[in-house]
């Protein structure tokens, strides 16, 4: 890790129960200086309540975004984009 303590780049405050849009993550990972970077998905937390590590899971450029628009069967309300991590 080289050392650096992990930085986050929230773009407003963040309370609970609000869900980010497509335009807002754009925004933050605008600022993300280093590009190249993995994208790494975490589920609230590293570690499972018994202390023991979850897996590391990463998105593919390729296979990893799915998008379902509002007006398509199932998401008659509202759309979403869906971000899948695989080991």
């Amino acid at each position: 890790m080289g050392g650096k303590i992990p930085h986050y780049l929230p773009l407003k405050p963040v309370f609970l129960g609000d869900k980010m849009n497509v335009q807002q993550l754009i925004q933050i990972l605008e600022k993300v200086e280093d590009k190249t970077l993995p994208i790494r998905v975490i589920e609230e937390t590293d570690y499972y309540e018994d202390g023991d590590a979850k897996p590391n899971f990463f998105l593919s450029y390729d296979t990893d975004i799915e998008v379902s628009d509002t007006g398509q069967s199932g998401y008659e309300q509202s759309g979403e984009v869906r971000l899948i991590g695989s080991e």
